[in-house]
């Protein structure tokens, strides 16, 4: 109990040593690595967000700049051509807008708030308040027959008196307004030719008049006109003719020509979609969708000029910038209905010709340079996802980031803000992952190696520890072994020294017990002598012809009498036809007794002990069988190990010192053969040494020498 314990507090020793020299170093090196792995990624993200705000930043910078070149652009143009805001207005307004791409539009207002440019648009609005305008009140009673017929459904005669008031009517616009009544009851009469001829009459001499409802009469003209080619079965000519009107109904620059054209695009569109658009040829068939979106366009477009001009009586107001009127532009927002719009105004002092000059910016296209930079610069900066968002909530349309930057847009683009972020995936980057990647794969090895170490060192530790527990054994073993037939000499051989054994039988006996016991010491010196050479490599073998049933017979010659004094019987049983083999009689007669002699030891109560020998096809099996305890199936894979005893109720009840088997299984070895053993509890056991015939004379096996 005593050995054990300290075996045991040894090994806890040796764990312990281990624990503190190669397991905490490791897991603490291990767990600072990772902490390592982790903050560089951490301080790579701050460098780049760092990165991130610096870009924004810039980016917002040259916005500024952007904004700042505007201003002096419109001031130096405003400057140059500052003659011809009373003489030319038009001219001054297109020079205006022409020198800055951002100019949507340009509105030129009066000392008292009063729209003088563009004039079209300043004579023939709706007036705000709710009253006709001066053009509408003028020309309504000059139209007022033609009016009564048509409501009457009298459309012939509504035609007749509409061309009649033609004469009358005073401008351009009011023989327009006459025209386009007369043509669009003759449309309702169904005097289809009469009515093209008079549309296309119409769309060529009035190319820039609009009618009372300020929509333009050219555009409004070939829509009707392409109502009469279909009602002539010329479908054909009818779609081509508005496809054609679609081409021409595109967005314009500073036009505010309220919301017509949108009206007469979408009746266009909705013609097309009907039907129409299968006649055009397909070389000029257009794409429906592209339509659709030019449409939608133009419809945005006229919208925000809308919103313009409805910010007319707010624009006209010093408050918004200061109380003292800006001799240079400055930039300024106006909000309506959820939306803002921006501008950049300035005031033109002439006394009382003095002028307020509103010039109308155009978000789309500042937002399409913002984008373009914006391109640019997530080009150069792979790194980082660049963003131009409407408002917070659509943030989440930037996608999921690690880190997000937000700079807002204001004064120069209201509503906007730029976005500068980094996902995961996008900062660490191909390269950067690796690396990642690497290193905790790296860590992640050290760890398995850690691990591996220990199960090995503590494998071999444990190893270690039980053979030097067999050994312990194996020299208590030994020396009891010895100690025994010993002292059973000793005693006898003086009992005969000194006379006390009578003469007789009895001094035979014990000579023969001398004998024995000699025998026995002799059989355990050289086993333990054996064990030895084959442990440093030095054991050799003999090998001859002969008969190995000799061998075997040799063995019952010499173990006979040994086993018969233990109570034993032994029978031998040798094949008549065992053929000739090359082997090491010696080697082959001390396994046998070997064999023999374990068979003694582990014997129960049935005293039956079996040997001989027979041929197998090519093999010759040497076999002893007992009829003891038998072995336990865990046992029987190492009961050929070095120092190794079977189960607990043989060790505790037979001494030995494990190195016999050991022995029979390295001569077995060196003749090429193996072990077999066979064995259930309660039955016995049988050990067979399996020996390939060998008929030239030379070693069988790779560890004996001739």
């Amino acid at each position: 109990m005593r050995s054990f314990l300290s075996r045991s507090s040894t090994s806890g020793r040796l764990v312990g040593v281990l624990a503190l020299s190669v397991v905490v170093p490791g897991l603490v090196l291990a767990w600072y690595g990772m902490q390592a792995v982790l903050q560089e990624d951490e301080l790579y993200r701050a460098t780049l967000r760092t990165r991130a705000e610096g870009l924004a930043a810039a980016l917002f910078r040259d916005l500024g700049d952007r904004m700042r070149r505007t201003v002096t652009r419109l001031d130096e143009t405003t400057t140059a051509v500052a003659p011809s805001w009373t003489s030319d207005p038009d001219a001054a307004a297109g020079l205006l807008r022409d020198s800055e791409p951002l100019a949507a539009g340009v509105l030129v207002l009066d000392r008292d708030g009063k729209l003088r440019f563009p004039e079209a648009i300043a004579t023939s609005l709706v007036d705000r308040i709710g009253g006709e305008s001066a053009a509408r009140a003028y020309l309504r009673p000059l139209l007022r027959d033609g009016d009564q017929l048509e409501r009457e459904g009298d459309w012939n005669g509504a035609a007749a008196a509409y061309r009649q008031a033609i004469e009358s009517m005073p401008g351009q616009r009011g023989q327009a307004v006459a025209r386009l009544a007369a043509a669009r009851c003759l449309l309702k009469a169904e005097r289809w030719t009469d009515a093209l001829a008079a549309y296309e009459t119409l769309a060529e001499a009035h190319g820039d008049d609009r009618d009372l409802n300020d929509f333009p009469v050219a555009p409004l003209a070939r829509l009707q006109s392409a109502i009469a080619l279909q009602k002539l079965g010329r479908s054909n000519d009818a779609a081509s003719r508005l496809v054609e009107l679609l081409d021409t109904l595109r967005p314009g620059r500073g036009t505010y020509g309220g919301s017509g054209e949108t009206a007469i695009a979408r009746r266009a569109l909705e013609m097309l979609s009907t039907g129409l658009l299968a006649s055009v040829p397909r070389g000029r068939r257009p794409d429906l969708p592209s339509l659709e979106k030019r449409v939608e366009t133009l419809s945005q477009h006229q919208e925000e000029e809308a919103l313009v001009l409805t910010l007319l009586p707010t624009l006209a107001t010093d408050s918004l910038v200061s109380d003292v009127r800006p001799r240079h532009f400055q930039l300024h927002t106006a909000t309506i209905d959820d939306r803002t719009l921006l501008f950049a105004r300035a005031w033109w002092d002439r006394g009382e010709g003095a002028r307020r000059i509103l010039v109308h910016l155009d978000e789309e296209a500042l937002r399409g340079e913002i984008e373009s930079a914006l391109l640019t610069a997530a080009r150069a900066r792979p790194e980082f996802q660049i963003h131009l968002v409407r408002s917070v909530p659509d943030l989440s349309e930037t996608g999921p980031v690690d880190f997000r930057v937000v700079r807002p847009l204001e004064p120069w683009l209201p509503g906007y803000s730029l976005v500068v972020s980094g996902s995961d995936d996008v900062l660490v980057g191909p390269s950067r992952k690796q690396q990642r990647v690497v290193r905790l794969g790296m860590i992640a090895g050290l760890l398995v190696i850690i691990i591996v170490g220990i199960l090995v060192i503590g494998r071999a530790v444990s190893r270690e520890m039980e053979i030097a527990r067999l050994k312990s054994d194996f020299v208590s073993n030994v020396s009891h072994e010895l100690r025994t037939p010993l002292t059973t000499i000793r005693i006898m051989a003086e009992m005969l020294a000194l006379g006390a054994v009578p003469t007789g039988p009895k001094q035979e006996e014990y000579f023969r017990n001398i004998v024995s016991e000699s025998e026995r010491l002799s059989r355990l010196i050289n086993n333990v002598l054996d064990f030895a050479r084959i442990e440093e490599g030095r054991k050799k073998f003999s090998f001859g012809m002969g008969d190995i049933g000799d061998a075997v017979y040799e063995v019952e010659r010499i173990t006979g009498d040994y086993v018969r004094s233990e109570g034993f019987t032994l029978s031998c049983e040798v094949a008549d036809d065992l053929p000739p083999t090359a082997f090491d009689r010696d080697a082959v007669i001390q396994a046998l007794i070997n064999l023999m002699s374990n068979a003694v030891k582990y014997s129960g109560e049935d005293k039956r002990i079996e040997m001989g020998a027979r041929i197998e096809r090519d093999n010759i099996t040497l076999w002893v069988r007992d009829h003891g305890p038998g072995i336990d199936e865990r046992d029987v894979p190492h009961l050929f190990e070095k120092f190794y005893r079977g189960g607990d109720h043989m060790t505790r009840e037979v001494r030995g010192a494990g190195l016999g088997l050991s022995i029979v299984h390295h001569i077995v070895s060196a003749h090429g053969g193996r072990m077999q053993v066979q064995s259930k509890l309660g039955e016995g056991s049988t050990f067979e040494m399996i020996l390939p015939v060998s008929t030239t004379g030379e070693l069988a096996g790779p560890e004996g020498k001739r």
